[in-house]
């Protein structure tokens, strides 16, 4: 999934303009799929606990492949003159319509990674996939701008296949088992009840914020940091490609060494010691400006 996620963010910014879009219609192809990403992960969420995470993958990844060989076709034999939609329009619907299915792809496998796990454990199964992911973005980038320089409908035939290998890997890993041992939801509530009143609400919101400013930021780079480099600074796709693997890259380091790093103070039979931590936090919630 991250080879075909990176692949698509290289290929797309040149495949619009090359049709004939403009720098809005780049945009306009990604924020269709996160705006059909972020209403479809709410029905994802009615639907987490209620089905095996499994069931749901097979449902969404092979969808992501049909659009995507769909997208092969529309840019293979291009809508008639007739036809009320260009190839830009057909691209950016379908683009959006993965968006949709990419919701039954994310969170239910992060629930099929993480349920039944926590502590140490826990941390080094995400830091692992992470790792597993960010090879993904290392290796996407820099092949999908070698080959959109060389024509729009490789890098295009890749991402399809690669989805079609992303749906065969959920076919033959272990079907999902709950984990008996899992403790009750009064035994998982590992935070003292004075910490989840106060300080968890607004750690929620800090969160929340933060991540909705990065996801502009990522948007802006995703969607027209392509673009400034061929257009604007002359350099090739293929240069863009090997920017982003750079990037990716970092990102690896950065994952494999957070998998690595168990960042809560103390774990004893599952029970988390906030320590200085706690009272840390407290200091800065009631802290009151003298001045």
């Amino acid at each position: 999934m991250a080879f075909t996620l990176g692949t698509w963010w290289v290929a797309l910014p040149f495949i619009i303009k090359r049709l004939g879009g403009s720098e809005a219609d780049v945009g306009n192809i990604f924020a269709a799929q996160m705006g059909c990403y972020a209403l479809g992960c709410m029905i994802a969420g009615t639907l987490l606990g209620h089905f095996h995470p499994r069931r749901i993958l097979l449902l969404g990844v092979p969808v992501m492949t049909l659009l995507a060989s769909v997208m092969c076709f529309v840019l293979i034999w291009p809508p008639p003159g007739n036809f009320p939609l260009k190839s830009v329009g057909l691209l950016i619907i379908l683009f959006g319509l993965t968006g949709i299915f990419m919701s039954f792809f994310w969170p239910f496998l992060m629930a099929w990674i993480s349920t039944g796990h926590e502590g140490r454990d826990l941390n080094k199964r995400l830091g692992r996939f992470s790792v597993s992911f960010s090879i993904g973005g290392f290796l996407s980038p820099w092949l999908g701008g070698y080959l959109v320089e060389k024509s729009s409908l490789l890098p295009m035939v890749l991402a399809a296949a690669t989805l079609a290998l992303c749906f065969l890997a959920i076919c033959l890993a272990g079907r999902y088992r709950q984990n008996n041992t899992m403790p009750t939801t009064s035994e998982n509530n590992l935070l003292p009840d004075d910490i989840n009143k106060t300080l968890l609400p607004t750690f929620r919101r800090i969160a929340r914020i933060g991540l909705f400013f990065s996801c502009i930021c990522f948007g802006i780079i995703r969607t027209q940091l392509g673009l400034l480099f061929k257009y604007e600074l002359n350099f090739s796709e293929t240069d863009f490609g090997m920017v982003i693997t750079i990037l990716s890259a970092a990102n690896f380091v950065l994952f494999a060494a957070v998998g690595r790093w168990h960042f809560c103070n103390e774990l004893d039979d599952g029970i988390i010691n906030l320590g200085s931590f706690r009272e840390f936090t407290q200091k800065i919630m009631y802290a009151r400006d003298d001045n």
